[in-house]
């Protein structure tokens, strides 16, 4: 009977191994209270289907994004096409919106994730594709509205227009006597009043270290033009000494002027073919004279009153150079000047003159003395020199004058068939051109 049952479960567990999957394992016969263990294991029947569904859902899932990337690809391709095509043919920006050959679709997964690809096309830069993800309908926009960075660029620009600064035509640089922080204050003589600051303390510095070197320099070269004339014609080599000691001076007081115009006329190989001209300048300060000797390198002579002799330096330099100086209360020196300015035109040498004549005491241009030339004229506009130095109230500069002072060189006006009337009135026009607001007369304004 026991043989019987046993061969029974022999059976049974044969039939479980090969149909259901299970393996039995022998009785353990150590304890009387035997137990049969039974290990349930994956079958080659369960294991493949269990890897078939996930390797089902990795293919599906990669075809897709497969199918997503051809997608983007596509787009890109697309977009290329039609960026080369706007560059080759110039066209506007145009924008292209909707459910056209512009439009594509992709699909992630259960929630239907969709990209939004935006492409963005400039006229001048060239931007990249923006991805974004967006759970609404997807449009593939070309020439789409601009970028973060575009948008910023606009900003930016439209701010700057709008806190701009002004032009040099239109901004004045003039201080009142409380904006000069006077540290001395006085009233002269003629009940003017006077004032220095620190900056003026600074020049007088520089003028008391530099002065003694250029009054040197002069001593010695006037002395070897005495002994031999040949050595420096026309007193070039004793003024330029001047112009050196000037462009030194502006430099250290940081007030070296800005110079536009055609400044190649300044050359002594390009000076109308060797032609002498008059250059003529508005006249707004004393610092004009430093001004102008940046500007013009070849040999000149100005046109000066004799009071100027007095300042010293100036006065040793007017003389010594022998300038053109005129006494206003003296017909006969005046007739002299006029000669010797009509000898120095013959020789081939320029002469510098203020039609105005005299210093304009707001740096407004003022009314012109006649004007009578037989050669070229040559305007320059020099610009805001009544607001560093102000006549009749600083002797010495009171702020600096970088990117303020400017001197301009206009083109030569011909006074061949001209009356002085003509010429008095291009003059003024072509010095007006290049003058801040605050320079002009009140009733030009």
């Amino acid at each position: 009977m026991s043989f019987i049952i046993r061969l029974s479960l022999l059976l049974l567990s044969l039939v479980a191994t090969r149909v259901l999957g299970f393996q039995t394992i022998e009785p353990l016969r150590s304890k009387p209270n035997q137990q049969y263990v039974i290990e349930k294991h994956k079958t080659a029947q369960t294991v493949p289907l269990y890897s078939s569904l996930q390797e089902d859902r990795k293919s599906e899932v990669s075809s897709r994004s497969d199918q997503a990337h051809h997608t983007d690809t596509a787009a890109k391709k697309l977009h290329q096409k039609k960026f080369k095509l706007h560059r080759k043919k110039k066209l506007p920006i145009i924008r292209i919106e909707g459910n056209d050959e512009a439009t594509l679709k992709t699909h992630h997964g259960h929630n239907q994730h969709h990209h939004h690809s935006t492409v963005e096309q400039h006229s001048i830069n060239h931007h990249h594709n923006q991805h974004h993800r967006d759970h609404s309908q997807p449009i593939l926009n070309l020439h789409h509205k601009r970028s973060h960075n575009a948008r910023h660029t606009a900003y930016s620009h439209e701010l700057h227009q709008q806190n701009a600064e002004p032009t040099p035509e239109e901004q004045s640089h003039t201080l009142t006597i409380e904006q000069m922080n006077p540290i001395l204050k006085w009233t002269n003589g003629k009940g003017k009043t006077k004032v220095i600051n620190l900056y003026g303390l600074y020049n007088l510095f520089i003028i008391a270290v530099t002065l003694p070197m250029w009054l040197l320099s002069m001593e010695v070269l006037q002395r070897l033009g005495d002994w031999n004339q040949e050595f420096d014609t026309n007193r070039a080599k004793f003024d330029y000494s001047g112009k050196l000691w000037c462009r030194t001076y502006l430099k250290l007081i940081n007030s070296y002027p800005e110079i536009h115009g055609d400044i190649r006329r300044l050359q002594d190989e390009e000076h109308d073919d060797g032609r002498a001209c008059l250059f003529v300048a508005n006249h707004a300060s004393f610092i004009d004279i430093a001004v102008l000797c940046t500007v013009l390198d070849p040999v000149f002579k100005f046109i000066a009153k004799d009071s100027l002799v007095k300042v010293p330096g100036v006065g040793k330099q007017l003389v010594g150079g022998e300038h053109v100086l005129i006494d206003r209360n003296d017909k006969r020196s005046q007739l002299r000047s006029f000669k010797q300015g009509i000898n120095y035109l013959k020789d081939g040498v320029p002469i510098m003159a203020f039609p105005e004549g005299a210093r304009s005491p707001d740096g407004r241009l003022m009314a012109f003395k006649p004007v009578k030339a037989k050669v070229p004229i040559v305007p320059l506009s020099i610009a805001n020199t009544h607001a560093v130095m102000p006549s009749g109230v600083a002797f010495v500069p009171i702020q600096t004058g970088k990117g303020k002072l400017r001197v301009y060189v206009h083109d030569p006006i011909e006074v061949e068939g001209k009356s002085e009337e003509e010429i008095s009135t291009k003059v003024r026009e072509a010095l007006l051109s290049q003058l801040p607001k605050d320079q002009h007369p009140l009733s030009e304004e």
